[in-house]
C-alpha cells in the first residue's frame, strides 16, 4: 500500500485486462455451447463473472469496482445491459480510476511515492458508494445460500443473505482494516437492480 511509483502502470493494467478479457469470453463462448435437454445452456443456468482484484488498487478500494457477468443464474438476474449501482453518481454511468495514481504525476507534479493508508489515494466517497460486497449478497442469494438471524451466511441458515464483510461505506476502508472506528454494515442486502 505504500511504496514508489512504478512508471506505465496504467498501460500494463491495460495490457493485463486485455489478456483476462479474451480469457473470460472463451469461458463464456464454451458455456454458451452446452446446451441442456430443456433448450437452455450451461451459461444460462450459471453466474459468471470478471472482475479486477480492486477499483482503487492502492488504496485497496473495492467500491464502484466494474463488474462484467455473463449468465443469469438460472432467471435470477437481468442480463443484456449495463447497470450503474452507484447510489451518489446516478445521472452518469461514468466509472473513476481512483486516485491511486494521484501522487505518481509524471511531469513531476506528484510525490512519486504512494500511500495507501491516507484519503489521498482512497477513492472519493462522493462518486464511489457502490459496494461488493452487495453484489456477493446477490451471488449467495442466487445461489441458495442461507443466512441466520443476524443475515450473515451460515451453514444451516433459514433466511436470505442481507449481510457481508465488515462494512459497505468507503469511508470505512481509510487506513485499512479496524483503523476507522464503527465500521460496519449501514445498508444491508442486495442490489434489487440485478434481479430480474
Amino acid at each position: 500500500m505504500t511504496g514508489s511509483c512504478y512508471p506505465d502502470a496504467i498501460p500494463l493494467l491495460i495490457t493485463i485486462d486485455k489478456y483476462y478479457a479474451q480469457k473470460f469470453t472463451n469461458l463464456i463462448t464454451m458455456l454458451n455451447g452446452f446446451t441442456n435437454s430443456d433448450g437452455t445452456t450451461a451459461l444460462d443456468n450459471t453466474v459468471t463473472t470478471w472482475f479486477n482484484e480492486m477499483s482503487d488498487g492502492d488504496a485497496h478500494n473495492l467500491n464502484n469496482l466494474p463488474v462484467i457477468q455473463a449468465g443469469s443464474a438460472g432467471g435470477y438476474f437481468k442480463v443484456g445491459q449495463t447497470i450503474n449501482l452507484d447510489t451518489t453518481n446516478t445521472g452518469s454511468a461514468t466509472l473513476s480510476q481512483g486516485n491511486s495514481m494521484a501522487q505518481c504525476n509524471p511531469d513531476g507534479g506528484g510525490t512519486q511515492s504512494v500511500n495507501g493508508t491516507n484519503q489521498q489515494t482512497g477513492t472519493d466517497p462522493s462518486i464511489a458508494n457502490a459496494p461488493i460486497n452487495k453484489y456477493f449478497l446477490n451471488i449467495m442469494n442466487a445461489l441458495g445460500v442461507m443466512a441466520d438471524s443476524t443475515g450473515f451466511p451460515v451453514k444451516g441458515g433459514t433466511q436470505p443473505v442481507t449481510h457481508y464483510g465488515y462494512s459497505d461505506n468507503t469511508a470505512d476502508f481509510v487506513g485499512g482494516y479496524g483503523a476507522q472506528k464503527g465500521a460496519t454494515i449501514h445498508s444491508p442486502g442486495e442490489y434489487t437492480a440485478l434481479k430480474a
